[in-house]
């Protein structure tokens, strides 16, 4: 199961996190850019569902981001 140039830029910038969670607005602001930002600002959200459909990503109650834990 591949994954497409946005899932790619979300998990490529949570890994710089290192098992913190990190807000929905922050990934949307960082993982593409600002300009996308300011264009889509909720560009990141159908992206980080199907992350988690995938069991790739994890969300908190807070609604923040992390990749899921490699055990």
């Amino acid at each position: 199961m591949g994954m497409d140039t946005d899932e790619r830029f979300i998990c490529d910038y949570l890994k710089t996190f290192r098992g913190q969670f990190v807000c929905q607005r922050e990934i949307a602001r960082r993982a593409s850019g600002k300009r996308r930002f300011n264009d889509e600002p909720n560009w990141a959200v159908p992206v980080l569902a199907r992350l988690v459909d995938k069991r790739i990503v994890e969300a908190d109650a807070a609604g923040h981001y992390r990749l899921c834990p490699m055990d």
